[in-house]
């Protein structure tokens, strides 16, 4: 099943329409915080990408709508935050603004994200001015490696 979450009942009321005007059977269900539509998953990737990319569209009123309705101020704000794993174990949080981590999420996945973040922690953990090319001629790192160096 493809299980799609909406958090405002306005997105959701389209999109379940969309899908019905399109003819593609689902299970609806909803709770205090969220609503969700879950479809098969065996449909046809061109119908999948137009529903993908529905909502997509209806994400982006979702938080507009919840932008609206919980401006932010000293009491109510909105932020995403990243773990950042140190070489030694600790952990420290990098916080950005959600609408920047939507957009760097439409683009790579959770697994990419976390090697960029390695990448940058080792860089500043373990300052190394030398060129790419430097370090793979004095066998730090392996040429087209994935070691994070």
């Amino acid at each position: 099943m493809l299980e799609y979450v909406l958090f405002h009942q306005k997105p959701f009321t389209l999109f379940v329409d969309y899908l019905r005007a399109i003819g593609v059977a689902m299970e609806t269900s909803h709770d205090s915080d969220t609503w969700e539509v879950r479809i098969s998953d065996d449909i046809e990737e061109n119908l999948a990408e137009k529903i993908e990319t529905r909502y997509d569209e209806l994400m982006d009123m979702n938080r507009a709508i919840f932008f609206d309705e919980n401006p932010q101020g000293k009491g109510n704000f909105s932020i995403a935050t990243l773990v950042v794993q140190l070489n030694s174990g600790e952990t420290t949080n990098a916080h950005i603004r959600p609408d920047l981590l939507y957009r760097i999420m439409q683009v790579i996945d959770e697994k990419e994200l976390d090697e960029i973040v390695a990448a940058i922690t080792a860089a500043v953990e373990n300052p190394d001015d030398r060129s790419y090319c430097d370090k793979v001629r004095s066998g730090d790192i392996e040429f087209g490696g994935n070691n994070g160096a």
